[in-house]
């Protein structure tokens, strides 16, 4: 799908899941200008998207994912990377790749014996091009961090091999890279920025390392080709629209430590059959399955208190649901338009399932809830 499909999704998806009083406000930042689009840049890639007015245009409809300083606002472009005063790498052989020069790459000093990484003009290589990112500059700076938008819409890339020195990826580091099959993720790695893989259409898999803690809004969105993805238990929160749209995950492992999944986090991931969240997840907030359409079985934990509006919305082939005891909030349309429902099994009595419940109907007519001492029928 190309961004401009993205958008128009998505503008269809705020219709269905999102309330604006939800919506965050628009921040001066939204009005910045991005970079221009690397060369190879397509009809409807993000650069052409982005053009000519759509900046206006994404604000006056507030279709957004969140804010570039913590939110990804759809319609409109990223921030203007700053410009840096270091010049490009020299030619001096360095293990990058065989066949690219490490001038291919600009190293971007930090002053303090680090730096970091992004693709100058001259990374180029047709179309398998394989990255391997070296761990010091030719100027002996250690490599701790891909810059963000370092390799933005670089279409040439087929995989990256990040190296052990490296802590961070910058927001939009990756976005659009769509033919990156592969990337090796470093143990060492601790945050992903907003955005950071984007659209990469050609991903099948990741695996994100343990010590990982910060995890961006939209960082693995519309990563189309995805199918497997293992969470690690160093990561608390899943963000918003972290992994939406990911239409052919059919893989997800959850760590014990995770307590929240976002707004729309897994929405559109319609390849998903079945779901066993952690003992320690608290909140599964507004629309995180949402249109998951082939989603027959969610298993929810003790210790879950929370499931916002629209957690399930759209998922058609739902049919059983386990809900802990512990739960204090069922949102009245938590499960809306799951036509195929007609199992609840709640580890509760049926007295606090009523309590629960209150006057509301959450579930559609015809699913019966299993308690603890007997069945409540709907």
């Amino acid at each position: 799908m190309r961004a401009m499909e993205v958008l128009t999704a998505l503008n269809n998806v705020r219709d269905d899941y999102i309330l604006e009083s939800a919506l965050p406000p628009v921040s001066a930042s939204s009005t910045k200008v991005l970079p221009s689009p690397r060369r190879g840049g397509k009809e409807h890639s993000l650069g052409r998207v982005f053009s000519g007015g759509w900046v206006a245009a994404a604000v006056c409809t507030v279709v957004a994912v969140g804010t570039l300083a913590g939110m990804v606002w759809l319609g409109q472009r990223p921030l203007t990377p700053p410009v840096s005063s270091d010049t490009p790498a020299t030619s001096e052989e360095l293990p990058v790749t065989e066949g690219i020069p490490a001038s291919a790459l600009t190293f971007v000093s930090h002053g303090d014996g680090t730096c970091s990484v992004k693709a100058s003009d001259t990374l180029g290589g047709g179309e398998d091009l394989r990255l391997v990112i070296p761990e010091v500059s030719p100027d002996g700076d250690r490599v701790v961090a891909v810059e963000d938008y370092g390799f933005i819409w670089n279409t040439d890339l087929k995989s990256v091999t990040l190296p052990h020195t490296v802590t961070s990826i910058g927001q939009w580091a990756f976005a659009e890279c769509s033919s990156l099959e592969t990337v090796e993720l470093p143990e060492t790695l601790t945050s992903i920025g907003t955005a950071a893989f984007l659209e990469c259409t050609a991903l099948r898999e990741i695996t994100l390392p343990e010590g990982l803690t910060a995890l961006g809004d939209s960082a693995f969105s519309t990563c189309t080709a995805l199918t497997r993805v293992a969470l690690p238990s160093t990561l608390k929160a899943i963000p918003q629209w972290g992994f939406y749209n990911c239409a052919a995950l059919e893989e997800l492992t959850f760590s014990e430590g995770l307590t929240e999944i976002g707004y729309s986090a897994f929405c559109g991931c319609r390849s998903l059959t079945a779901i066993t969240l952690p003992t320690t997840l608290r909140t599964l907030s507004k629309g995180a399955f949402a249109a998951c359409s082939r989603l027959l079985s969610a298993t929810c934990p003790e210790g879950l208190t929370t499931v916002q509006s629209l957690a399930f919305d759209q998922c058609t082939s739902l049919a059983t649901v386990t809900l802990p005891a512990t739960l204090e909030t069922l949102a009245a349309d938590a499960f809306r338009n799951c036509t195929a429902m007609r199992t609840v099994v709640f580890t509760g009595t049926r007295a606090e399932w009523r309590a629960l419940i209150r006057d509301t109907a959450p579930l559609p007519t015809g699913c019966n809830t299993h308690c603890a001492d007997g069945v409540v029928k709907n």
